[in-house]
């Protein structure tokens, strides 16, 4: 389907909100976006595509750091602590994966967050861990 915007996770996903790519490239030097899904089923009740695409994002962007920490042997709590701080890397050549680590691991807090928050703004209306397994699966 050439010329057709490609749907789905990795490239718009669910009520047309921005891809985990896209978000990640946004997310370099900037502070944490809001929470980057409004459709109205947000502020009503439940969205099962919600949870299920948060936490689609999260398993993704856990792959992704996981990459990291084993090629440099450092969990990536620890990596974005000195990150922030402004610790430059040793060899040139781990200049952009640092970048790239940074905004994963930074993508992934968000993605957290936003996950917390709204299995949080929905406990009232699915108070059992049982009800929000059958909503979200």
């Amino acid at each position: 389907m050439a010329g057709q915007p490609k749907r789905g996770f990795w490239a718009g996903g669910v009520c047309g909100r921005p891809s985990f790519f896209s978000l990640a490239e946004k997310a370099i030097d900037k502070p944490a976006a809001a929470p980057y899904h409004a459709c109205i089923c947000s502020s009503t009740r439940i969205c099962p595509m919600e949870l299920h695409d948060l936490l689609l994002d999260i398993h993704a962007l856990e792959e992704e750091l996981l990459l990291f920490e084993r090629k440099y042997g450092v969990r990536s709590d620890i990596f974005y602590a000195a990150y922030v701080n402004g610790e430059e890397p040793e060899d040139d050549g781990w200049m952009l994966d640092f970048g790239e680590w940074g905004s994963v691991y930074k993508t992934w807090l968000a993605r957290l967050a936003e996950y917390r928050n709204a299995v949080q703004r929905h406990s009232s209306q699915v108070p059992t861990l049982k009800g929000l397994i059958q909503v979200a699966a």
